[in-house]
């Protein structure tokens, strides 16, 4: 008996985390595109995407986003937050992997940039579309929220693969 409740609490589960997911429009890729679908999670990464393992976040959402390459030599990430700090301001960063400089900001070769706002729930979107630079083998996405005290962010999410392209 609890082994039946407990298998329908979680096809319950399933079925409205599809059904959220299906209607924003975001979690699925469209097949056509050939969109690979990444989670968000807190982790703070380098340029090189090195995991950094001792940063602290106050960060308690996730996310995801779907990456694809568009027309010829174009890639484009899709950015959904969900539970993040509600009413706040996110910084989002399409980064091309191998590095072929040091940095990775706004600006950068190879690097995209677009800011996300979360509404009173805490989920926001975005779409980002950037020329794909000579070399590249993939894409991952950085999102974080700038701390006004600090260089580093008050939380933060990035995709936990890098993403052929």
């Amino acid at each position: 008996m609890r082994r039946s409740i407990a298998l329908l609490f979680v096809g319950a589960n399933m079925a409205a985390t599809a059904t959220f997911w299906g209607a924003t429009g975001v979690a699925t890729a469209d097949a056509s595109s050939g969109g690979t679908l990444v989670p968000l999670t807190p982790k703070f990464r380098a340029c090189d995407f090195t995991w950094a393992v001792n940063v602290p976040t106050m960060g308690k959402g996730s996310g995801q986003a779907v990456i694809s390459r568009a027309a010829s030599n174009t890639v484009v990430a899709q950015v959904q937050l969900i539970a993040a700090e509600p009413g706040a301001h996110y910084n989002v960063r399409m980064i091309q992997s191998p590095r072929t400089s040091a940095g990775c900001g706004a600006g950068d070769v190879g690097v995209s940039a677009g800011g996300l706002d979360t509404d009173g729930s805490g989920a926001g979107t975005t779409t980002l579309e950037g020329p794909l630079a000579a070399n590249s083998t993939g894409v991952w996405v950085f999102v974080d929220r700038p701390s006004p005290h600090s260089q580093t962010p008050i939380d933060f999410y990035t995709s936990e693969i890098v993403t052929p392209i």
